[in-house]
């Protein structure tokens, strides 16, 4: 995969493959699954179960908030 200053490749026992599953992820943003890379189907092209479950802990953990800090916009 290839964006805005960055390239992505999966290597497994030095040889580029293709994954059964693909996210990016931000600290504002969560966790979004990408399901096709240059109008290929990732794995079986939808929403993978890591993906689905690293998305899960992120909401949660945005919730507490020992892990995040609100912004008041009134104020900024």
């Amino acid at each position: 995969m290839e964006g805005p200053g960055f390239n992505i490749f999966c290597v497994r026992g030095g040889v580029v493959i293709t994954p059964d599953e693909v996210f990016i992820s931000t600290s504002g943003g969560g966790v979004l699954a990408v399901t096709r890379v240059d109008g290929k189907e990732v794995g079986p092209g939808g929403v993978g179960n890591i993906t689905r479950q690293l998305a899960g802990v992120y909401w949660e953990w945005h919730k507490d908030p020992a892990f995040s800090s609100p912004i008041n916009f009134d104020q900024a």
